[in-house]
């Protein structure tokens, strides 16, 4: 009876650890991954659970746990690529050249293998930098000195990654272009941006030295600009080397040191943020009475009144009813898309109330292409009545109404 009542408490404890490992693997493909954390504490020590330790924390931008656990996994393209996101994240190009070289992207590794000995992102000591906005609608535009030259106009866009200079532009300034690297974009189209370096990146009096960019043409954007020619987009790449803030209601973008001492404003709200692959800022968020879903943080939806573009799993879940089609433009080049109302929206404890949203817009390949799936995006028309503060450091981001 001893023996029969051991086997099958090991029977009942494998079940159990099973099932543990299950639910970890499952909640982390639906983006649960608070409850991914918690499945994990009792799952069992194999690869698996150790991939999903490591890609989670990688995902909570925690670099050190992430490279010792990605470390104790057998070689493979998923492994390699992640050591080389979390070198670049440190900043440590030469490292990260080495690794996205074995990894296929050899035009963005030749770029970063050129920085040699200089300090990516490099500035002088500062406190705090406020840059007004030129305009807001339909989306924030700022001036930008590129290599000490004019000023020129810059979208602010934390759904684009590096930040990316107008090709034409670029090229007038003698940058090098290091090759090509494809992309996705709005509606799922692709393009090919080259790779460069700036010397210098000047923006509100704060000067950026040594800073990676992308090339690609934006003067398809002149009407975001209202007739000012666009030469550029800031995105999250660049905008995480700091504390940063889209304060709508001031019309300004503040920029502070990325681990100086933060005191969030009275009545702010807080939530956890995660960061995939290079630049995509996610944040758990809700449309009409859906169950909670991941969702992207993108800045950089360029149409008044829609503040939401959702992927086709979660259309299909609220049973949407557009009210009309229409074409825009994206990095990619023209989309066409439906819009419709949305009763309400949700991120975090933030809640609005009717909105417009689109479909059509979000790329396919993002709905799961990451590993887990995002069920769309939230965007400037939601985030307009706030200031909202990004804090990679802290992983969190804070809204707070003027």
């Amino acid at each position: 009876m001893m023996c029969s009542r051991h086997l099958l408490a090991c029977a009942l404890l494998a079940l159990l650890v099973s099932t543990a490992s299950a639910d970890a693997q499952t909640e982390f493909l639906k983006g649960n991954f608070a409850a991914v954390s918690d499945a994990l504490k009792s799952a069992p020590a194999n690869d698996e659970t150790l991939l999903l330790k490591a890609k989670l924390a990688l995902l909570s931008n925690r670099l050190d746990e992430a490279e010792a656990f990605f470390k104790r996994l057998p070689e493979s393209d998923v492994v390699t690529k992640s050591l080389a996101e979390i070198e670049t994240r440190r900043l440590h190009f030469l490292m990260a050249a080495r690794l996205w070289e074995k990894a296929g992207k050899t035009a963005f590794a030749a770029k970063l293998a050129a920085f040699g000995t200089k300090t990516p992102y490099q500035t002088a000591a500062f406190k705090e930098v406020h840059v007004p906005f030129v305009r807001t609608d339909p989306l924030p535009v700022v001036k930008v000195s590129i290599n000490g030259k004019e000023p020129v106009f810059f979208i602010i866009d934390n759904g684009g990654g590096e930040l990316i200079v107008d090709k034409q532009y670029v090229e007038s300034l003698g940058v090098k272009n290091y090759g090509e690297e494809t992309g996705a974009f709005a509606g799922g189209k692709k393009a090919a941006h080259g790779q460069g370096i700036v010397d210098t990146v000047e923006l509100g009096g704060l000067k950026v030295s040594n800073v990676p960019v992308s090339l690609a043409s934006t003067a398809a954007y002149i009407m975001v600009g209202g007739g000012n020619k666009i030469s550029g987009i800031i995105g999250t790449t660049f905008l995480s080397q700091f504390r940063f803030t889209l304060d709508y209601p001031k019309g300004e973008l503040v920029l502070q040191p990325r681990n100086s001492k933060f005191k969030p404003l009275a009545g702010s709200v807080s939530m956890p943020i995660w960061l995939g692959a290079d630049h995509l800022i996610l944040a758990t968020g809700t449309v009409n009475k859906s169950a909670p879903m991941l969702m992207l943080v993108d800045t950089g939806l360029a149409l008044q009144g829609y503040g939401l573009a959702l992927a086709k799993s979660t259309l299909d879940e609220i049973g949407y009813k557009p009210k009309g089609t229409a074409e825009g433009v994206g990095g990619g080049g023209k989309v066409s898309f439906s819009q419709f109302d949305l009763e309400s929206a949700s991120l975090g404890d933030v809640r609005c109330g009717k909105i417009g949203a689109l479909a059509g817009v979000f790329p396919p390949s993002l709905e799961n292409g990451q590993g887990y799936r995002i069920g769309g995006l939230v965007s400037h028309e939601f985030f307009k009545p706030y200031r909202v503060t990004f804090d990679l450091a802290e992983m969190k981001l804070y809204l707070v109404k003027a």
